[in-house]
């Protein structure tokens, strides 16, 4: 408009009715767009909740009413789980005709800075309490029950695992079982987990890695160390596909010996034995498998987060069912040291040093 003094100048009605309309339509969108995001939200929370809440009941209820009714079939032993102190790292073993692995097997987990050993015997006839009966480090059951309907003793390992175990660190672990990690030979258990609870990781995810002796012909006693001599391991030939929030692992030197014919029937090599245990912590498939879910993570923020493996030395009797077969195939490999499978990407140290 062209105001008296004839300076032209803007319409201040108009200018004010299209200043308000744009916000009020800014305003109008941003609400309905905001609001359908929370719905979209709390949708999604509510999703969430119900399929935790479906978990529970249909899993994990069970796992506890089973480890619960498991602890009839245990009887002590020697008990002297009051000698653990707080911080003590535990270990947690079940075990049958396995006498002559123990003394490799607690002198390697004492040397990594295990303070308790908790053993459940199933029915080994009584040479295990002969060889520990003197060591205050040491606790024992026993049970004559079955292993099999124990879920491969994951219920009896469960009740003494909420029973002595809640807020330490537990490894869980065959008697033929070493574990190792990125640095095992330098830095032990304890700055490994000091390392996980720092960036916020409570268990550890393994791969079992069998090894094995050059040829039938080699001397293979059951105690040996699967670290010492000439051990060979299987450099490839692992498959590893989505399980949930988990991974199944399968292949190895076992898998390609005794399952060549149907290798999905080959035993999971996927294993969580290092957890810092709580009162919700449940193994469902003896080691393979625990809840709640996330403790069967192998990843962390999409990324491949330190892991670690067990070593298992495959001992005479097993090797002579298949005397006829050369173990090694031409990706063999000698075991060395923990960076042995970190080169060939059996094993990471993520961003652990």
């Amino acid at each position: 408009m062209l105001r008296n003094d004839g300076v032209v100048g803007s319409n201040p009605i108009g200018g004010t009715t299209f200043a308000a309309t744009a916000d009020f339509i800014l305003t109008f969108f941003s609400r309905l767009f905001g609001r359908a995001f929370m719905l979209r939200r709390l949708f999604g929370l509510a999703t969430s909740a119900a399929d935790r809440g479906a978990y529970y009941l249909r899993v994990m209820v069970p796992a506890q009413i089973a480890a619960r009714n498991s602890s009839r079939d245990l009887k002590p032993v020697q008990d002297r789980t009051a000698a653990i102190q707080a911080g003590d790292m535990i270990v947690f073993c079940v075990l049958r005709d396995d006498a002559e692995r123990i003394p490799l097997f607690l002198q390697y987990y004492r040397d990594l800075g295990v303070g308790h050993f908790i053993f459940i015997d199933n029915g080994s006839g009584g040479r295990l309490q002969g060889i520990v009966a003197a060591m205050s480090d040491v606790s024992l059951w026993r049970t004559d029950a079955s292993y099999a309907q124990s879920c491969s003793g994951a219920h009896w390992l469960n009740h003494l695992l909420r029973t002595h175990g809640v807020g330490h660190w537990c490894l869980t672990v065959n008697a033929d079982e070493l574990l190792v990690y990125p640095h095992v030979e330098s830095r032990s258990l304890r700055e490994l987990t000091e390392y996980l609870s720092m960036k916020g990781l409570p268990h550890l995810p393994c791969l079992v890695i069998d090894t094995y002796a050059e040829s039938v012909e080699s001397d293979l006693p059951s105690g040996i160390d699967p670290r010492e001599g000439s051990r060979l391991f299987d450099r490839s030939g692992y498959t590893f596909k989505p399980a949930g929030r988990g991974c199944l692992v399968q292949g190895g030197s076992r898998a390609r010996m005794f399952f060549s014919e149907d290798l999905d029937r080959a035993p999971a090599l996927n294993k969580v034995p290092l957890v810092l245990w709580s009162r919700r912590s449940l193994y469902l498939n003896s080691t393979h498998q625990l809840a709640p879910r996330g403790l069967n993570s192998w990843m962390r923020n999409g990324s491949l987060r330190v892991t670690g493996a067990l070593l298992r030395s495959e001992d005479a009797d097993l090797m002579q069912d298949k005397s006829g077969k050369d173990w090694r195939v031409p990706d063999s490999a000698p075991y060395r040291s923990s960076q042995s499978l970190i080169d060939c990407g059996l094993m990471t140290a993520g961003s652990w040093f």
